[in-house]
């Protein structure tokens, strides 16, 4: 089982263009090699541009492209919303994305995916619970996290 993420950069004008990784979201995977190996704007937006992404290496090379490496043409672009509001909105009630991460000011912030279950909302809920996202907070305070070792 795969823990996805989105992996997002914001532009000079505020624009945000973002792609989904599908392997190894969680801040101990892609938070530290997004932290150690793409953190300036440059390389950030390398990355992104490069469309979506199966797995995230260290480098451009080491990274397993959907349409370079497996020729899958409706991953070829990242997605582009207007800024970062609209790119959260979309992403209102996804349940199978687990961490967004996003390049702005300088700086890898990562966004989680909670859930409230129906057990909680009660008898008045009509679904099966809640999905909603947490506050971005800095990849770099995950001090725990980014220590850990590669496997």
């Amino acid at each position: 089982m795969s823990t996805r993420s989105i992996i997002a950069v914001e532009k000079g004008n505020k624009d945000v263009i973002s792609v989904y990784c599908h392997s190894d979201g969680y801040i101990s995977g892609v938070g530290k090699t997004l932290f150690e190996n793409y953190n300036d704007y440059q390389k950030a937006k390398e990355l992104v541009n490069g469309g979506g992404i199966s797995s995230l290496g260290s480098t451009l090379n080491e990274t397993s492209f959907y349409f370079r490496d497996w020729g899958r043409k409706e991953d070829k672009e990242p997605t582009k919303y207007n800024n970062e509001f609209c790119l959260m909105y979309d992403l209102t009630g996804s349940t199978m994305i687990e961490y967004l991460y996003l390049y702005k000011n300088f700086d890898w912030y990562v966004s989680k995916s909670k859930y409230i279950d129906k057990k909680i909302l009660g008898k008045n809920a009509y679904d099966i619970g809640v999905a909603y996202w947490t506050n971005f907070k800095k990849v770099s305070s995950y001090k725990k996290e980014l220590s850990q070792k590669d496997n």
